[in-house]
């Protein structure tokens, strides 16, 4: 195959052709980096990324891609200590833990159910008064699970978690996952009680 090279010129050579929708291909000048023209006007730039370069993927979707050796970082997005009496988590905060420190308690509401997102919550102060994790009517579904031995509780369509504040113990805790339909939760509790649905 016969090599083709592009140049750097400032002006259009005698014979070249300019129209006002063609697109190019061009070395911008200002960075060095290989770019290309797109659209019916020709004036929207994409650059041209080598195996090397750092780049950013949003909102990409990928069919059947093989991954080779991946590096990732940030799987948590945050650690986040919750003391108000009512909170509600963003979808954008997805991955986050929350870490409940109001004694008195408080009311979590989870956001509008969405494939893959996923939150996790954790006692960090013993309670007073009940604190609750809440999604849309009926899309809780899990289990709980006690370390006293106590016997589990299974929920098929619950609406609110419940962490009680006579058996609540420091490093109880529950994680929400969703489908896009329901919030599937799995609670870890020190005893049989620390945790209800309904």
């Amino acid at each position: 195959m016969p090599t083709r090279y592009i140049q750097r010129r400032a002006d259009l050579a005698p014979n070249d052709v300019s129209r006002a929708n063609a697109n190019a291909i061009f070395i911008d000048s200002d960075d060095d980096q290989l770019k290309f023209t797109t659209g019916t006007t020709g004036q929207t730039t994409v650059d041209i990324v080598t195996e090397s370069q750092t780049q950013t993927l949003t909102a990409k979707t990928f069919t059947s891609p093989v991954v080779t050796t991946p590096t990732f970082t940030s799987l948590v997005s945050s650690i986040t200590t919750t003391t108000g009496a009512s909170a509600a988590a963003a979808a954008a905060a997805s991955g986050t833990t929350y870490v409940l420190n109001r004694a008195t308690g408080l009311d979590f509401t989870l956001p509008t159910v969405a494939t893959g997102l996923y939150y996790q919550f954790v006692v960090g102060t013993n309670l007073t008064t009940n604190a609750t994790i809440a999604g849309a009517a009926s899309t809780l579904r899990g289990t709980i699970a006690a370390a006293d031995g106590g016997a589990g509780t299974s929920i098929a369509a619950g609406t609110t978690l419940t962490i009680n504040n006579t058996t609540d113990v420091v490093g109880d805790s529950v994680e929400f996952v969703s489908d896009g339909t329901n919030w599937f939760f799995k609670g870890q509790c020190a005893v049989a009680v620390g945790m209800s649905v309904a």
